[in-house]
């Protein structure tokens, strides 16, 4: 039962966060950004929720299954299973990560995000090359004129 609802959860989050990328490809699609209205925050808070929901309800799941394993014979092969199983939530992070930078959030909370993904997954390269970009975002768009902010970089 919690696992189809960690399921749900994050097909949901799947979806409201696809709706947000609906941007046609073209040669120049920084000219034509989609706006960011109150739909657009709506959808993005949703995916969140839902992302946070489903990320919760993995660990939980994992740490049940990790309890209830101690008790099995075969204990290590299904705690590897359940340990990659968990392990593929990086995804999860990382889109929290994502997330958390369109809907305005501090910095601080999508580069935590981006580092919990990095922290589950290493040898992932999405968060890592997220992490450096966003970065070097932060400090080619305000570093030089802010002391706070070259703090945020050094903490991740």
């Amino acid at each position: 039962m919690l696992y189809f609802q960690c399921e749900i959860h994050e097909l949901l989050a799947l979806v409201y966060y696809d709706s947000l990328q609906n941007v046609v490809p073209f040669y120049d699609q920084r000219s034509a950004l989609p706006l960011k209205d109150a739909a657009w925050m709506m959808f993005c808070e949703n995916s969140m929720k839902h992302f946070k929901k489903a990320f919760a309800l993995k660990y939980i799941l994992f740490l049940v299954y990790s309890y209830f394993l101690n008790f099995s014979s075969f204990n290590m092969m299904f705690m590897n299973y359940f340990d990659s199983l968990y392990r593929q939530d990086w995804l999860h992070a990382f889109y929290l990560g994502k997330l958390s930078k369109k809907l305005g959030y501090s910095h601080e909370i999508a580069l935590s995000y981006y580092n919990k993904a990095i922290a589950l997954n290493t040898s992932a390269v999405d968060p890592v090359y997220r992490m450096h970009a966003s970065r070097l975002k932060l400090l080619f768009k305000c570093g030089k004129q802010n002391l706070e902010i070259l703090k945020v970089p050094s903490l991740f």
